[in-house]
């Protein structure tokens, strides 16, 4: 089972991974990692204003949200721990967002991405 110190670990390992995010290009930066009870990493991603993918174009329909097919960190993260076949695995999902000047701040996910942790 995951601890509070070894989830700490992941927060400080997404805050990093967005800070190194190209500040120009991600007006919101957004990094997120899917892992195990064990604490393994299953999958990791990053938000992106100029990448989709088909699946998080499927779910932003289900959510009634055709226009917003850009793909989101969390759904990134899910895609790729999906595309290893480790989804039985997936216990905890970590998902941070830093300003401009590397801050962490409030973030939620949006409709479409809470449809596809549900799933």
């Amino acid at each position: 089972m995951l601890e509070a110190l070894e989830l700490d670990k992941w927060f400080d390992y997404c805050a990093e991974k967005a800070i190194m995010l190209p500040t120009e290009e991600y007006r919101q930066r957004h990094f997120a990692v899917v892992i195990s009870k064990k604490g393994e990493l299953l999958g990791e991603g990053s938000n992106s204003f100029t990448k989709s993918h088909p699946v998080q174009a499927n779910f932003s329909s289900k959510a009634g949200k055709e226009d917003a097919v850009f793909l989101h960190a969390e759904m990134s993260a899910l895609i790729r721990c999906s595309a290893r076949g480790r989804v039985k695995d997936i216990h905890t999902l970590v998902i941070v967002r830093v300003d401009k000047k590397g801050r962490m701040c409030n973030s939620c996910p949006c409709r479409a991405c809470q449809i596809a942790m549900k799933e």
